[in-house]
């Protein structure tokens, strides 16, 4: 029997049917990002790529450069950008993590550019009323204070400012944390008990009680300073490289376990944690935030997507930002305005995001945002799933029922 050349219709619905599979149960990923809610607010020219936010009274968005010796504002009523330029006096640096204080000042500590060998043991005070700078230099000429260094110096790399204001920096080189009183200039040290646990992601509860992740270590830190003592829980997940925290208010501790992609709680009037794999596979959690109706939001470093856990209906949702490979760092919550603002901290992107959380509309969050159990996401190209796969089904029932007639033709007509 001779085998016949299928014919080349054969390959031509063959071609239209997998390019309409594909399309339906494999959507393109912009056709997400243009339904996002998401508003983006591109930096002028002469800012680079925004890093560390902050949030002032007024609703302004404080930002550090993420290569830059200066601090930026973006004022949302006038639609304006500011720089001030770091005082050149104080060396090659820049501003690294930022933190709003007492009477609206911004507080920063520094990093310096690799061909130089400035210090940066020490704070920086801005006050926008004025447009000044203050150097606090972090060495044993601040005070009476502890120093846990041969070379008398301290370099921090997170700050927190509690209600007293009291700035509170974490020191990972030297195991410690640190609290800096400006009105009388005295640094404190107190360390740490487990060695080399590299603490990060510093969070402060309703009662002052200070709290932090132990990357090394996998713990999750805890310090009164009222009885200046230490407590650490161990993160059940091994390995789980913990990242930022926050605190809601019922004092449970929230964090991101960078590592293996989860979202984590520890409960301390339990000494229990509970933790939930992100819906996004190797996402990469980069800070988290608790709005004021105490939903926990998250950002995803690598997916370029904004996450939101509902710890009642124990869902996760995700919000899409639209610039792809935008790299989102940092994020904080305007509570008075229910607005969530974020940096895109690509160079390429250099912008900042808003999500108004507030006033989120259910048929844009629907779009924008999958709905699933803790374990699970359910896609923007979830909606409807079912109906997709019977249509596709059908599709190649169809296609291959027309290929098999003409086939059977052409071999008849061949016979013949």
């Amino acid at each position: 029997m001779r085998i016949l050349p299928l014919p080349k219709c054969f390959f031509v619905c063959f071609s239209a049917w997998a390019l309409s599979i594909s399309l339906l149960l494999f959507p393109v990923k912009e056709a997400a990002a243009a339904g996002s809610i998401i508003q983006e607010f591109v930096l002028p020219d002469e800012i680079s790529a925004p890093n560390s936010i902050a949030l002032d009274a007024a609703g302004n968005v404080w930002f550090a450069e993420k290569v830059g010796k200066r601090l930026s504002v973006y004022d949302p009523q006038k639609n304006e950008f500011r720089s001030f330029p770091i005082p050149s006096a104080w060396g090659s640096v820049g501003p690294a993590r930022i933190a709003v204080g007492p009477k609206g000042k911004i507080w920063f500590n520094v990093t310096r550019w690799m061909e130089t060998v400035d210090n940066v043991d020490f704070l920086g005070e801005f006050s926008p009323a004025d447009g000044s700078f203050k150097k606090h230099e972090l060495s044993s000429k601040t005070g009476a204070g502890e120093l846990l260094t041969d070379q008398h110096r301290v370099i921090p790399e997170e700050l927190l400012i509690d209600a007293k204001g009291i700035v509170w920096l974490l020191v990972p080189g030297e195991n410690a944390l640190y609290s800096y009183d400006p009105a009388a200039s005295i640094l404190k040290a107190h360390v740490i008990p487990t060695v080399n646990c590299y603490p990060r992601g510093l969070s402060i509860d309703g009662d002052g009680v200070l709290w932090f992740s132990e990357a090394n270590a996998n713990k999750i830190g805890k310090f009164d300073p009222k009885s200046a003592t230490f407590a650490e829980y161990d993160i059940p997940t091994a390995f789980a490289t913990a990242g930022e925290t926050a605190v809601d208010g019922d004092g449970n501790v929230w964090f991101v376990e960078m590592r293996t992609n989860r979202l984590g709680v520890f409960y301390p009037a339990l000494e229990r944690f509970d933790e939930a794999l992100l819906p996004a596979a190797r996402s990469l959690p980069s800070d988290i935030a608790i709005d004021g109706d105490g939903k926990i939001w998250f950002l995803e470093y690598l997916a370029s997507k904004v996450g939101l856990f509902l710890p009642k209906e124990a869902l996760f949702r995700e919000f899409v930002i639209p610039t792809t490979g935008s790299l989102p760092g940092s994020l904080v919550i305007d509570k008075k305005r229910g607005l969530l603002w974020f940096s895109e901290t690509s160079t390429d992107a250099k912008r900042l995001g808003l999500l108004d959380i507030g006033n989120m509309d259910k048929t844009a969050a629907g779009a924008a945002a999958g709905t699933g159990g803790v374990l699970k996401e359910k896609s923007v190209s979830g909606e409807g799933g079912g109906q997709k796969i019977m249509f596709a089904l059908g599709a190649l029932l169809l296609a291959a029922g027309g290929a098999v007639f003409l086939i059977a033709r052409r071999r008849r007509k061949g016979g013949a």
